[in-house]
This record gives structure tokens, sequence and C-alpha cells, in this order.
């Protein structure tokens, strides 16, 4: 299967270079979906405008009322983008079947859970790591086998060395000062078993980066941490870059996600400030859209 998994990345004609870094590009075919109006079906956008409807509006955007608050606002992201579907399928298809042994699996900020329960079922073990209690207790009895369940912050948390399969970080930087990412980064890349894969996903660039540079955020490219590390660790990670979108047929529905963006950027904004920069810069036809990057690192530990 690893070797299956190589010749689909060698098929992989597109290139990109973002901050000087060298990217496979992922196609659209490369997902499954000719474009994004297949994922995004009448159904789908109706669940998300309703959802977003009954969410408070934010009364600072870049902020969240409280817990709940974040997690519908979340919500609402994720009903928006093929983003979540397609690094599912990244993983799939392109690093699962390199990882050698299926023995111990760990997650970093998990999410809504997507990912470990897609992932998860090969491995003997699974281990997650959130702070969010409420986050942990939803993926409790969703596992016929033993999941261990760690609350912590990821810069308080030392992994055992040299000791899993597979770790995946999937959307967790932007959460950290970025003076920490490479220290974050290579501490779990020690915590790789021999031959082992740590992948780390995050997005940025494009339209998302135009609003978080619009509203005063600081988006710190990812490129350099990546670069850095490879020099440490003297290794060449893989990268892959797709390109992904935020689509809404509403307005109230594209607030939500702005706030989302906004909040990763640690940036702050009035309604209408954002309502008039999503009706001046975001709304395409007869629907709201913000695109973006997906970027995907894949480190190897040696054999």
């Amino acid at each position: 299967m690893g070797a299956n998994a190589e010749k689909l990345a060698n098929k992989l004609q597109g290139k990109i270079t973002v901050n000087d870094c060298n990217y496979r590009l992922l196609p659209a075919e490369f997902y499954e979906q000719i474009n994004d109006d297949m994922y995004f079906l009448e159904q789908n956008l109706l669940k998300m405008e309703e959802k977003a409807k009954k969410i408070s509006m934010p009364l600072i955007y870049g902020e969240f009322i409280d817990e709940l608050h974040y997690l519908n606002s979340i919500e609402v992201l994720f009903l928006s983008t093929a983003e979540t579907k397609n690094r599912e399928l990244f993983l799939q298809k392109l690093v699962q079947p390199k990882v050698k042994a299926k023995g111990n699996f760990l997650e970093i900020g998990p999410g809504d859970g997507a990912l470990v329960k897609k992932i998860g079922t090969d491995f003997e073990s699974i281990t997650v790591v959130d702070n969010n209690e409420k986050i942990l207790k939803c993926l409790q009895g969703t596992f016929s086998k033993k999941i261990e369940m760690i609350q912590c912050d990821f810069v308080n948390f030392y992994p055992k060395k040299a000791h899993y399969d597979l770790i995946l970080m999937s959307h967790l930087l932007y959460y950290f000062d970025h003076n920490l990412w490479e220290e974050l980064i290579i501490r779990a890349y020690n915590a790789l078993a021999p031959g082992g894969i740590l992948t780390i996903i995050i997005s940025d660039g494009l339209e998302k980066s135009k609003i978080e540079s619009f509203f005063g955020g600081h988006s710190f490219p990812i490129e350099k941490t990546i670069l850095n590390c490879d020099f440490m660790l003297d290794t060449d990670s893989e990268k892959y870059v797709s390109v992904e979108n935020f689509m809404s047929r509403d307005r109230i529905s594209m607030q939500h996600i702005a706030n989302v963006l906004l909040n990763d950027s640690k940036c702050r904004a009035d309604e209408k400030s954002v309502i008039d920069y999503l009706d001046k810069f975001c709304r395409k036809n007869s629907k709201y859209g913000i695109s973006t990057y997906q970027k995907f690192f894949v480190f190897h530990a040696e054999v």
C-alpha cells in the first residue's frame, strides 16, 4: 500500500511555491470532486443557514461570547466547506498507506473528532490530547477499543519519545504563539517511533489572509517554521497544498465564519465593518465565499 501511495504522490505534477516553500498541488480530481457545487448541496446549505440563525451574533468580531458560542460557530464553519472531508481523503490516500506499523496513534487537538474516528480505527491504541473537556467527552464511547484522553494544553504536554506510529496535528498551531511552533513540532517529531509519521495541517493564504490583514490581524506564514524544522531535524518533509473554499448562501452564516477566521489571527472588528467587507469582497453572484490554501506537511522518522 505504501508503494501505491508513493505512485499517487508522484502523479501530482502540479507545483506551486508559497513563501519560498515548494509544494505539490492537490487538484480537485485528487479529492474525487469536480467542483465545490457538488459538495454544497441545497440540503447542506439549508442546514448551515438554520444553524447560523440560532447562534448569537458576536459582540466583537474575533471573539466568542462563551465556549458554546465557539463550538456552534465552528460547526457552521465545518458545514461551509469541503476542507474537513478533503483532509480525510488526503490522510487516507497519502499518509495512512505509508505508516509501517499500526500500533499507536496520537492526535493533538481532535476538534469535532472527525479525523480520529476515520483514522484511529486502524490502530491498536489511540491517544487524544485537548484542553477542552467538552470535546473529550464527545469522543467518549465512540470507539470499541481503548482510547486514552488527556485533558491538557499542548504546550504542557510531553509525549513519550519514540512511541507513536502516527501523530496528527490538524489546524492546531493557530492557537499558540508562533514563537513556539518550532519547539512544538520538534517535540512531536521526537515522539515518533522508528518509521513513524508526523502530519501537520494548517490553512492560510488567499482570501483568508486578505480578510485577516484588512482587520489588522497577524498571520505568521508556516513555511519559515517548516523549513527551519527540516534543517534542525536533517530531513525534507513532504509538502502538499490544495485550494479550499468557505461558502454560504446567506450573509449571517458568513459572518459567523468570518468571526472564526478573525479569532484565528487574533484580530478584532465591529459588526458594520465586517458586513461591509463581506458584501464588497466576498459576495460572488448569489453566494458568499472565502478561499484559502490548505497546507499539509508530512515528516518521516528514520527507521
